[in-house]
């Protein structure tokens, strides 16, 4: 499928403008896929800066969204490469805002999967916005691990931990941290591959 047939990109920006964007990479792009990590795809990528009002980025030190799109084996998906989010904006209800919008966009594009790598605090915030883990052992590892930074760190004991449901303020402690540098200090790998399916 050609690059230009993937997505629309004055349709696509229309996600960011509301938030003030600025548009700074729209090109065609040979690279793997990350279903496969091998197969070579033609793709769009797409970068957006998102600026407060005095005109400073607030979404990142590169860019505020990198994304890849390309075809594989007669489906559409979508890949967010870079979303570097600065605290304030990670706690405002914007990133919300985002991806149900991104969801719609997509959509209406016959997207069929966004994927994405998260790290640090994002593995667990891009799961409770409807990301899930491409590796169920992924999942059952951080569970337990969380578990145990409860129990260590909170001296709390919770059965059938649904990381969606937990509430928020049980992932962060005055004196170890948060969950996600506590999880590091055991050798877990905070890179971990995640997909919403569309649709």
């Amino acid at each position: 499928m050609p690059c230009r047939e993937l997505v629309d990109f004055e349709h696509i920006q229309d996600v960011f403008l509301p938030f003030n964007a600025v548009s700074t990479k729209n090109e065609c792009i040979q690279d793997r896929n990350w279903i496969t990590g091998r197969t070579l795809v033609d793709g769009r990528t797409l970068w957006f800066n998102i600026l407060d009002k005095k005109g400073n980025t607030i979404l990142g030190n590169i860019c505020c969204a990198d994304k890849f799109f390309f075809a594989y084996s007669g489906k559409k998906y979508a890949w967010i490469n870079n979303i570097r989010l600065k605290p304030e904006f990670k706690k405002s209800k914007n990133v919300k805002k985002f991806s149900k919008k991104w969801d719609k966009k997509y959509i209406e594009h016959g997207i069929s999967a966004i994927g994405l790598n998260a790290i640090e605090d994002g593995i667990i915030a891009w799961h409770r916005l409807g990301f899930e883990y491409r590796n169920i052992t992924d999942k059952t590892i951080l569970i337990a691990h969380f578990a145990d930074y409860l129990n260590e760190v909170k001296n709390i004991v919770l059965e059938n931990i649904d990381l969606k449901q937990v509430d928020s303020s049980y992932f962060f402690d005055e004196i170890h941290g948060d969950f996600t540098q506590w999880i590091k200090t055991r050798g877990f790998d905070t890179k971990i591959p995640m997909i919403r399916r569309l649709g």
